[in-house]
């Protein structure tokens, strides 16, 4: 593939997995991603089929805080459902979700992300 092509590609990856909103997706979020994708480390898509994080809950030993993006298709089943493992060794969660943002919702909601994580720095 040419290089235009690659980048298409990373952004049609972008609109499905990362964004909620397709017409979120800027060349700097594909420049991202392009670098994302150079300097990973490991295969993400096989970490994500394991126990891994649930098993590790276990062994950590400070309050956790979640801020996810209310529309994030990698939160399966469901957003609820994410922080419900998380509870199952931490009781304490504190949670908050953006409204109509999606995995990569640091980004595409930069401002409400902020909002909560001051938020959260705060509490607890």
């Amino acid at each position: 593939m040419t290089a235009e092509e690659r980048r298409q590609v990373h952004r049609r990856t972008l609109e499905i997995l990362m964004f909620a909103d397709p017409a979120n997706v800027d060349d700097l979020a594909i420049d991202i991603q392009v670098m994302n994708i150079a300097r990973a480390r490991f295969r993400s898509r096989e970490f994500a089929t394991t126990d891994e994080v649930r098993t590790t809950l276990a062994r950590v030993k400070v309050p956790v805080k979640a801020i996810w993006g209310e529309r994030d298709v990698l939160a399966r089943p469901s957003v609820e459902a994410c922080f419900e493992v998380l509870r199952l060794h931490h009781p304490e969660l504190i949670t908050r979700v953006i409204p109509s943002a999606g995995h990569w919702v640091m980004y595409e909601a930069a401002d409400a992300f902020n909002a909560a994580l001051l938020e959260l720095l705060k509490v607890g």
